[in-house]
């Protein structure tokens, strides 16, 4: 199976403007999707499709919904099934979820099973939480997953410790590896 991804684009198209980290150029969002799927369509043709995240800069913000549609629109260009995760910039839960799906998401394909997990719950320092929902959600794929078929975990930041990641850490990681450890050689 040929799974694209794309994460972190920070598209301020909509907006006008420029993301306060400037070498995110996320004026050039849409753009950039744009190119990514007619990519996908024409060249690569993959399966499936992750988009892990922070795919508007200002998810939050009064044209933060404005700024999503306008990548769900490009996204739903795409000739192949994707899954859309929420990033921490992408706004507060609700909006993202109305319009891509729920946060943590199960789906199987003919030979493997995507689980997306959302942790863009955070805590005072900016560390994502998966949370008993997001846990649980693992496990029972898990469980429920035959021996045979692959998994493949997508989520928005590093599940394991990453020298100087600062406040893009995940809180519950020690509850998340021994999940994924039981699976082990299952798990991409």
């Amino acid at each position: 199976m040929k799974i694209a991804v794309m994460t972190d684009l920070h598209s301020t198209a909509v907006a006008g403007t420029r993301p306060p980290v400037p070498v995110r150029r996320g004026e050039l969002g849409l753009e950039l999707i744009d190119r990514f799927v007619k990519r996908m369509n024409l060249l690569e043709r993959p399966d499936a499709v992750l988009a892990l995240g922070d795919l508007a800069d200002a998810g939050g913000s009064p044209g933060g919904r404005r700024e999503l549609e306008a990548v769900k629109d490009q996204l739903d260009g795409l000739r192949m099934p994707y899954l859309a995760l929420r990033g921490n910039h992408d706004g507060p839960e609700g909006v993202f979820e109305d319009l891509f799906g729920p946060g943590n998401q199960v789906r199987d394909f003919p030979s493997v099973r995507i689980v997306a997990l959302d942790f863009s719950k955070y805590d005072e320092r900016y560390c994502g939480i998966l949370g008993p929902e997001g846990l649980e959600t693992l496990s029972r794929a898990i469980a429920e997953t035959p021996a045979n078929r692959a998994l493949v975990v997508a989520l928005h930041n590093p599940c394991h410790a990453v020298k100087n990641a600062g406040p893009y850490e995940l809180v519950d990681r020690d509850l998340l590896l021994p999940i994924l450890r039981r699976a082990a050689g299952r798990v991409l």
